[in-house]
This record gives structure tokens, sequence and C-alpha cells, in this order.
């Protein structure tokens, strides 16, 4: 075929790719986003090697092994050296027929060969990156990923480029990714028990303890993941740490998939007062995203005393999260 591309949705949740690949693949899917709407619920925050001065904030998975959190998702994970090397496929050839067989095409590349980003031609640094099509008249793949300017978006890289990127990680797998059929059905019982670990800040990993090691109780759950984030700032008062944008933008992309989330039920007709949770929710999600605004302009600020400025609005965030978080879970038709 001369070109080639497979659909892809635009994800609701960006602040990783690994995340918004995944789901651009399930969501082109009316059947996966009962799945969503019934998972990306619990919050986990983690403090890293320097403590709070390094901490992250992620959504809590459904499954501890990452492609078991994707259960509409089946991969294929080819060994390069095997491929490649030992049974000598060409590339480009193995490439154009996986996407010709709807198959997705999810691997580590090294980002200096790949136009459109931070590394280019700057430094050597490998990074995920999804092919979704190819043009045989541009001698061109389709990817998508973070841009120069970090915004998730799809670009276009020459065949050439994505050889030389793929063979500068030669220890990565090409992992083919296709839509399985998996059915799922909207779980109200998963929704209420998230929301309820959410807002008692409870460890959901214990919930899998059957089939995995829960993860440690040091870590911060669902509200309490504000109580990380307040450490957070209060080290960056002290020079004691960096800036990190990712933490306010998890926080608002959270609440961005609430409302999605809550919109949804109402529609399905599996909340009370959905309006009036709407629009208390639309009111939290102001906040939040003024909680984003002022982080980042805290951040290119040298003013000592800013930090604490944020950590205010945090506090009354936390408090109107809480109470609203009460009223969705007393307000869901089971």
């Amino acid at each position: 075929m001369e070109r080639y591309s497979l659909p892809l949705a635009n994800p609701p949740i960006k602040y990783l790719q690994h995340y918004a690949y995944r789901l651009s693949i399930i969501l082109n899917h009316d059947e996966g986003w009962p799945w969503f709407y019934s998972n990306f619920i619990q919050l986990l925050g983690r403090k890293g090697a320097t403590g709070a001065a390094d901490y992250r904030i992620d959504f809590l998975p459904a499954a501890l092994g990452f492609h078991t959190f994707f259960p509409l998702l089946d991969y294929s994970p080819l060994k390069k050296e095997i491929i490649l090397n030992q049974l000598q496929c060409d590339v480009h050839d193995l490439l154009q027929r996986s996407l010709q067989e709807q198959l997705y095409i999810y691997t580590f590349v090294d980002e200096f060969y790949i136009p459109h980003r931070r590394s280019y031609q700057q430094q050597h640094f490998g990074h995920d990156i999804l092919i979704y099509g190819y043009d045989l008249s541009e001698r061109a793949y389709h990817v998508v990923g973070f841009d120069e300017n970090m915004m998730y978006r799809e670009t276009k890289v020459r065949f050439d480029q994505m050889e030389q990127a793929m063979m500068s990680a030669p220890e990565q797998p090409i992992i083919q990714i296709y839509r399985n059929q998996f059915s799922y059905e909207l779980d109200m019982e998963a929704i209420k028990d998230a929301l309820t670990d959410y807002i008692h800040a409870h460890n959901s990993s214990k919930r899998l303890r059957s089939f995995v090691t829960p993860m440690p109780d040091h870590h911060y759950y669902g509200l309490a993941v504000y109580s990380g984030l307040e450490e957070h700032l209060d080290m960056l008062g002290e020079d004691m740490g960096n800036y990190n944008i990712r933490l306010t933008h998890l926080l608002m992309e959270h609440k961005q998939c609430m409302l999605l989330r809550l919109d949804y039920l109402k529609k399905e007709g599996r909340l009370f007062d959905a309006d009036e949770l709407l629009g208390s929710y639309q009111e939290l999600m102001d906040m939040t995203l003024k909680l984003r605004h002022l982080y980042l302009k805290i951040s290119l600020s040298t003013d000592k005393e800013a930090p604490g400025k944020v950590k205010d609005l945090l506090l009354t965030l936390r408090a109107a999260d809480e109470s609203l978080s009460e009223k969705i879970v007393k307000r869901l038709k089971m």
C-alpha cells in the first residue's frame, strides 16, 4: 500500500506518553469507554531518592503489571536480535506489514535521530514512541508523542531516521499492539470502591493482594497526595527541591477525567443530582487550573514566599475535593 494509517483517539490523559499511547488505541472503540470510566480514579504519590523534593503523582493502576493494566490490548514483543539479525527481516517490511495487519508499533528509540523532539541532533536520549502509519511517497512514518515544545501531537519521521533511531536502542523490543476482544461493562461497584479509597487515602493495591504484593503503605494514596505536594512546596520554599509542572498537570487531568466520568454517568442515568454535581465539579476544575497556572508562575519567580501562596490554594482545593467526592459517592445509582 502506498500509504496507511491506523486510527487514534484523542486521549484524556497525556501527561505521560505511555498512558496516552494505549488510551488513544483503546478509546478509538466505543467499548473502551466503560472500562476507562471504571478506572483512573485513585491517585498515588511517591517520594523519590531525595524525598519530597523529588515527589511524583500518578494514577494508581488497576493492576500492577503495566501491560495487564490495559486488558483491552494485547502485545506481541519481538526481539530485534532474533527478528532483524538472526532471521534477517527487513525492518521497514516488518513495520509496514504490521501496520497493514492493524498492529500499532510501540518501541524505544534514540531521539537524537527523531525530528521534532527536544533531543533531536542535540543529545542521545532513549524514549518510547508509537508508530501508527506510513507514507511510501514521502518515505516517512507517522508517529505521535511530545514534540520539542512538549506538545503531544502527530509528526513524521523519515524511514532512514527511524531505522537509525531504532537500531541505536538494540536491547529494546519492537512491540506490536492490537485491540483484543475483551468486553467490559461499566462497573459501578469499582467506581464506588475507588472513590471511597480516594477519600480515605486507602492503599487500593491491597485489593489485588491475591494476585500481587501490595504497594508500600508509606506512599500517599487518594487525597493524601495533597500532603505529599504540601511537603514538596515546603522544600521549594527552602530551596531544597526542583519545580515539576507535571505534579499540577496530573491533578488537572485527574479532574478532567472526573468531569468526563460524571457527564458519562449522567447520560447513563447512574447519578442522582447530576447537573448540580457537574456544576460543582467544574468549579473544582477551575480551581485546579488556577493552581496549575500559579505553580507554573512561581517556578519562574525568585520570590521565596511564592510556594506558600500555592500551598494556601492547595489546602482549599483539598477541602473542596474531599467534600465533593463524598457527595458523589452518596449520589451514585448502583
